[in-house]
């Protein structure tokens, strides 16, 4: 299963599923865009694919870990982050 802000990191989520998949012979990795269809509660949708995923894969953006940090300054809290860069063609 792979999590993504659409607003965020779309082409990410879409180079690693492309990725996966031709490494992996199509095997079932699920990617929502590709799955849910409209007029589906996307809350229920997501409950299956995550309770039967071996190996969650959470893609974190940049305009994610701004929001994050925003978060927390509103709460007075500090929130850790690990950050990295990645590459879908460095699988």
């Amino acid at each position: 299963m792979i999590s993504y802000r659409r607003e965020d990191a779309p082409a990410d989520a879409r180079g690693i599923c492309d990725r996966l998949r031709s490494q992996f012979d199509g095997a079932n990795i699920f990617m929502d865009i590709d799955q849910l269809l409209a007029g589906q509660r996307v809350d229920r949708e997501l409950e299956k694919p995550l309770a039967s995923c071996e190996v969650p894969i959470a893609i974190i953006g940049l305009q994610w870990m701004e929001l994050a940090q925003e978060q927390a300054a509103v709460h007075s809290c500090t929130i850790l982050i690990p950050c990295s860069t990645f590459s879908p063609t460095s699988l």
